[in-house]
């Protein structure tokens, strides 16, 4: 497998496909290349040509292994792609993949039918074996007893145990202590969502793919308002193609198209109910504390939270978030604010708890983007349009206006 190194990114090819098949899947958006920024130091040092995954042989010693991490990360993909390089090294045993789901079912249906010891066996003789999402096991105790029972015959084998999960097994309190240890007792290694370098290069993509051309300032507020997956900046940049080419016939993307589309997801009366319910969740207290009138101390912590990420995020006026906060003056709004960006430069625990809520506001973002750039009017627009090529999706739209 051949990585690219450059400019502190490494590029990780991507395989997908189950039980033994591989192929890459398409576009860097849709996942062909995992992009490892500095958000992701861990996947660089294993990854990079000096790192254990870097050459061809399965280093033994880091299973299990358990990449854990957010929605949208890439963990799946990666553990597809580290399970079909073994598998395609070997030459030899199934590739077994499974969801955390799908492994309780087959151990209830092993346990009931006595064929546990040929369960056992299969996975014994397996070339790599994957459990995505093994943190479904919570409620099944009897699967996660039998894989127990089974990680140590996997070792004595050489059968590499790959699994993935939200969140660090030594945090995850779901799963039986047992299972836990095990878990930890290999590799784990988070991965996170892309960071701004790796948000970069896989816009400059996109815009080779989609045909664009984004001027610096358009890239860069990409970059800062949506710290999302890859999958979700294939949506925004596929949305800014439909509407550049649906009002303008050259491929330039300046600043004034993505202020646009921002600033009109932003004012969307759901998109403003929603963040105020994850602001106020993350936070502690509750969306009628944030929009009422307390004066306790979480709850103008959260409230200032919530200013900050509409003036910082979504750059909207002091006077518009006055209102949103039933009629609060513009120099309560603004102090609020360099209240909040002062903590956040002195503090770096409460820095991460509202750049969590960045990456939250800019998911939510994405959703409420306006669907068709002429009016607004969603049946226009087909809810599949997104995994369409950009070309495609402009006709559709095109012919839906003639009707």
């Amino acid at each position: 497998m051949a990585f690219a190194d450059t400019d502190n990114l490494l590029m990780i090819p991507i395989l997908v496909g189950g039980m033994g098949s591989s192929r890459r899947s398409r576009g860097i958006g849709g996942g062909a290349v995992f992009v490892a920024d500095d958000a992701n130091e861990s996947l660089r040092k294993l990854f990079d040509s000096q790192g254990p995954f870097g050459v061809d042989t399965w280093p033994g010693w880091f299973s299990p292994l358990v990449l854990f991490g957010p929605p949208g990360s890439g963990k799946t993909s990666l553990a597809w792609t580290i399970a079909n390089r073994e598998f395609m090294n070997r030459r030899a045993g199934m590739r077994l993949d499974w969801t955390g789901a799908d492994f309780a079912r087959i151990v209830a249906e092993a346990i009931d039918s006595g064929t546990t010891d040929q369960l056992s066996s299969q996975m014994e003789s397996a070339s790599v074996i994957v459990i995505d999402d093994i943190h479904r096991l919570e409620k099944y105790l009897a699967a996660q007893s039998f894989l127990v029972s089974v990680l140590d015959r996997l070792t004595d084998s050489q059968v590499p145990l790959i699994a993935t999960m939200p969140e660090n097994p030594n945090k995850n309190s779901l799963l039986g202590n047992a299972l836990t240890s095990r878990l930890c007792s290999g590799l784990t290694v988070p991965v996170q969502l892309p960071g701004p370098v790796a948000r970069h290069e896989i816009i400059g993509e996109l815009e080779k793919e989609l045909h664009l051309s984004f001027d610096a300032t358009a890239k860069s507020l990409i970059v800062n308002r949506f710290p999302v997956s890859a999958g979700l900046l294939r949506r925004v940049v596929t949305m800014i193609a439909i509407r550049q080419r649906a009002e303008s016939a050259d491929s330039g993307v300046d600043l004034s198209v993505v202020n646009k589309l921002v600033r009109q997801a932003s004012q969307n009366i759901e998109f403003q109910n929603r963040l105020v319910d994850a602001v106020a969740s993350q936070m502690g207290v509750t969306r009628k504390d944030i929009l009422g009138t307390s004066r306790q101390q979480s709850t103008v912590l959260a409230r200032g939270v919530l200013v900050y990420l509409l003036r910082n995020v979504f750059e909207w006026s002091f006077s518009g978030i006055g209102q949103l906060l039933r009629g609060k003056d513009h120099s309560t709004v603004l102090h609020a604010c360099r209240k909040i960006t002062a903590r956040i430069d002195g503090d770096l625990m409460f820095a991460a708890d509202v750049q969590r809520l960045e990456a939250v506001a800019g998911e939510l973002l994405v959703n409420f983007l306006p669907e068709n750039p002429a009016d607004n009017r969603s049946d226009l627009m087909d809810p599949d349009a997104f995994g369409k090529p950009v070309d495609l999706v402009l006709s559709d739209v095109s012919r839906k206006r003639g009707r």
